[in-house]
């Protein structure tokens, strides 16, 4: 009997399955069928300690570039707890 969901698990629930992880960063992938398109959400790690969040569209657009696509507060939340739980210090 699971009590709690990891935060894995919770991304999952919600469509993002998780395609690679390592010391440097976390990337996970959604597939949007409404608007037939796959979003990319990649965690990464920076050494100044500003880490980055980055939601983006994974095909380029007509101009060659990949469109952003922003996160709900409770994405954004879990991509938070997911950092932390990787290690990731923040500065201020």
């Amino acid at each position: 009997m699971i009590f709690f969901k990891t935060i894995d698990e919770k991304l999952n629930d919600i469509g993002f399955i998780k395609m690679d992880e390592t010391k440097y960063g976390v990337k996970y992938q959604r597939v949007n069928n409404e608007c037939n398109y796959i979003q990319c959400l990649d965690l990464l790690h920076k050494a100044s300690r500003k880490h980055l969040i980055q939601s983006y569209q994974k095909d380029l657009n007509k101009d060659g570039f990949n469109n952003m696509i922003g996160l709900t507060i409770y994405e954004s939340k879990l991509a938070v707890r997911k950092m932390k739980q990787m290690g990731y210090k923040e500065i201020r």
